[in-house]
């Protein structure tokens, strides 16, 4: 991530290619199913790029958080 962040303009890297145990934490909180917590970071990582770019003001973020306005 560190490199990819030197390389262009990523601010966190995409939930897959996280170092995160993803099946070890899909067995303990979505019974092994890891597209789940896949998307549930997928979101998490969208929310807080969109929080960092509503208060810096650096502009809408490139790809589609699956939250709704008010949600947001």
């Amino acid at each position: 991530p560190i490199l990819q962040r030197v390389t262009s303009d990523v601010y966190l890297p995409d939930a897959h290619e996280m170092r995160v145990p993803v099946q070890y934490l899909a067995n303990l909180f979505t019974a092994g199913n890891t597209e789940i917590l896949a998307r549930t970071l997928q979101r998490v990582l969208d929310m807080r790029e969109y929080m960092r770019r509503r208060e810096t003001g650096d502009g809408p973020i490139e790809h589609k958080v699956d939250l709704t306005e008010d949600q947001m």
